[in-house]
């Protein structure tokens, strides 16, 4: 009889505990049209996933917590949220799509830099051994994961001007991967989405970013993830074995790395990642100076 309760039990909390998949598309409201690489999950537990090149996604929830609020979020759109109990009772009546609202601005951004400045680069320039963090063998689970460097800034209204990295192994034909620029609370402080797309053989990327006016008070976090891999028709290889890696070193600014969006950076040890950044922030003058003004 106790097998039986136990079995009974066992099963019972299985089926609260079970995975639900859902999939479905990420569009602009007003457009229709589809949001590329749009953001979905759920912050207070790490669970994410990305949307691909044309909006559609794939995510799989457990149905312990209802009250868990999904988030569904995009750069230069609101972020829209709805609770999972909510999300699965109107999945088939949404017909599994979901609308943003792209964010306006009323007046143009006016952006004042310093008349008399310096210009300097932060992070780190190692780019050459050791290889380190691979897109493109994981598997569809780890798909999302981000990487990312902390640099440090003690200047105020200081502004990133460009970002550069180093490649150390490209398999594929091509890799859409899109930088990320975090302030000290995780929030992604760009107006409009960075994409980049590194070839197969391109050792050295660099980013003019000036038009996109990134400024910052603090330090800073420059990220970049894996979006879309392109193969070659010709190539009917799988893509186990085939590596995606970025040049490093032994020292320098933190290696961070997340699962997805959603989830906690981790500082990984022993050795970082070849991103810097080129920063422009006000002169002030030596201390020294100072006194005869």
């Amino acid at each position: 009889m106790f097998r039986i309760i136990l079995c009974c039990y066992l099963i019972l909390v299985n089926s609260v505990l079970i995975a639900q998949t859902f999939t479905g598309k990420i569009l602009d409201s007003k457009t229709k049209e589809a949001i590329p690489f749009a953001n979905i999950g759920i912050a207070s537990n790490g669970i994410g996933t990305t949307a691909d090149i044309e909006g559609n996604y794939t995510l799989q929830l457990l149905n312990a917590n209802l009250n868990d609020v999904i988030i569904i979020s995009m750069i230069g759109y609101k972020p829209l949220t709805i609770s999972q109990a909510n999300f699965a009772q109107q999945f088939n009546t949404l017909q599994n799509k979901y609308y943003l609202d792209e964010n306006t601005f009323d007046l143009k951004e006016v952006v004042i830099r310093p008349k008399k400045f310096i210009t300097k680069i932060v992070g780190n320039t190692n780019m050459g051994a050791p290889c380190i963090a691979l897109f493109g063998d994981t598997s569809k689970v780890d798909a999302n994961f981000e990487i990312g460097t902390r640099i440090k800034t003690k200047h105020e209204s200081t502004f990133v001007d460009k970002i550069s990295f180093g490649i150390c192994q490209n398999d594929f034909d091509s890799i859409i991967l899109r930088v990320n620029v975090y302030n000290t609370n995780n929030e992604n402080v760009l107006k409009k989405p960075i994409y980049i797309v590194a070839k197969k053989g391109q050792k050295l990327v660099s980013i003019d970013t000036k038009n996109y006016n990134i400024e910052i008070d603090n330090d800073f976090i420059i990220a970049i993830e894996a979006m879309n891999i392109t193969q070659s028709k010709s190539d009917k290889r799988s893509k186990v074995q085939k590596k995606f890696m970025f040049s490093g070193g032994f020292f320098g600014s933190d290696l961070m790395m997340r699962k997805n969006i959603y989830s906690q950076w981790n500082k990984v040890n022993a050795v970082v990642v070849g991103f810097n950044a080129t920063v422009t922030y006000e002169d002030k003058g030596s201390w020294f100076s100072n006194l005869f003004r």
